[in-house]
């Protein structure tokens, strides 16, 4: 992300929290029931995608506490933004999603930061914590080390084309796109987080159903 699309003061302040809470998000793959969980954040993040274009009949003449890209901040942004850093760092440790899906819409919506700010922030924010939920997966045996390569060269190419077409693209333009993929990823997270009919047959056959 470009300097003037991130805030690095509040990148570094959701960075730390994510940082702390992505590897307990990791490590509770093993014991949450990840299926109903991927059906909330899938609710959650097609309600941030209809939102998203009535940001500012939402907010109106809202003051924006995060539209700066300066090094200020308002004290009371600190509190939301360290729980909002650890909710994107724990999600993404136990989804394997990126933190800018819980990041974006809250940065935006929230506390109206802009759309590019906001993403560029949230790429920022999240380099850190992404590693170190990769790092606690890895050691659990949940990585399949052959795919790597591939995978991390086509992020690098995609980040970057990524990054410099969303600076180059008008508000709206890309507003509408982060709707339309916040809808098209929250389907795919609650139709994933269906139980499969198999298992429904299998309880239907337990005793006492």
């Amino acid at each position: 992300a470009q300097a003037s699309a991130v805030h690095f003061t509040v990148a570094g302040i959701l960075a730390a929290a994510a940082l702390v809470s992505a590897g307990y998000g990791a490590r509770a793959t093993a014991r949450i029931d990840a299926a109903r969980l991927k059906r909330v954040f899938g609710a959650y993040l097609i309600f941030a995608a209809a939102m998203l274009p009535l940001k500012h009949v939402l907010m109106g003449g809202a003051d924006e506490v995060l539209s700066s890209t300066g090094a200020s901040l308002r004290i009371v942004a600190l509190l939301p933004l360290l729980a909002l850093g650890g909710l994107s760092g724990y999600v993404s440790g136990l989804l394997g999603v990126g933190g800018g899906t819980v990041m974006v819409p809250a940065l935006t919506l929230g506390m109206g930061m802009g759309q590019k700010l906001a993403q560029g922030t949230a790429l920022a924010a999240m380099v850190l914590s992404a590693a170190t939920g990769a790092m606690t997966h890895y050691r659990m045996g949940q990585v399949i080390t052959h795919l790597l390569p591939g995978l991390l060269i086509g992020a690098f190419l995609g980040a970057a084309i990524g990054g410099t077409l969303a600076t180059a693209l008008p508000d709206l333009v890309l507003k509408s796109a982060c709707g339309l993929g916040f809808s098209a990823i929250g389907l795919r997270y609650i139709l994933s987080g269906r139980p499969s009919r198999a298992a429904e047959s299998g309880n239907d056959d337990q005793p006492g159903n």
